[in-house]
């Protein structure tokens, strides 16, 4: 059987077509399912520094939908149990920063430990009323660290003074 060119050019069309479509579609698959992780990294502190009552952490972080950036921190001797400090705020530098509390006077000696991490809004509002709850009973509990939807950055750092 003999293939006329008139049938040779609507094959070789309707392969190119084949062809466009399905790349198309790999494109839109990847893209789809290659959604990068949001990433956080402390990047003023690092292993063993010292502090004082309290200091500026400056976070780098990436962020690929809606969440928000936090940190966290606590008594290293105390694992499960985390003060969220101010809320992150973006600089012009493309960081995140907030000011960090290290317990009181008689915490100086002890390791704390820096956590940093990005939130929904769901995890976030656990974040939102122990502020709330702190502002009105004067009442600032330590909480559960919340379910993060990114990496979770930590160092850890002495306290020297207050």
């Amino acid at each position: 059987m003999k293939i006329n060119k008139v049938s040779q050019l609507k094959i070789g069309h309707i392969t190119r077509i084949y062809s466009l479509l399905l790349s198309f579609l790999l494109v839109f698959i990847q893209t789809a399912y290659s959604h990068e992780p949001n990433k956080v990294k402390i990047i003023s502190h690092s292993k063993a520094d010292n502090v004082g009552s309290r200091e500026q952490v400056t976070v780098y972080a990436n962020i690929n939908d809606d969440s928000h950036v936090w940190v966290l921190v606590h008594l290293a001797l105390l694992p499960d149990l985390w003060w969220p400090q101010h809320k992150a705020t973006f600089d012009p530098d493309g960081n995140w920063r907030s000011l960090v509390f290290f317990g009181k006077k008689d915490d100086v000696g002890y390791d704390f430990e820096i956590a940093v991490a990005t939130f929904s809004g769901e995890e976030e509002q656990k974040i939102l009323d122990y502020h709330k709850r702190g502002i009105e009973y004067n009442d600032y509990k330590p909480i559960k660290f919340p379910v993060p939807t990114s990496n979770v950055d930590i160092v850890t750092v002495r306290k020297t003074s207050h």
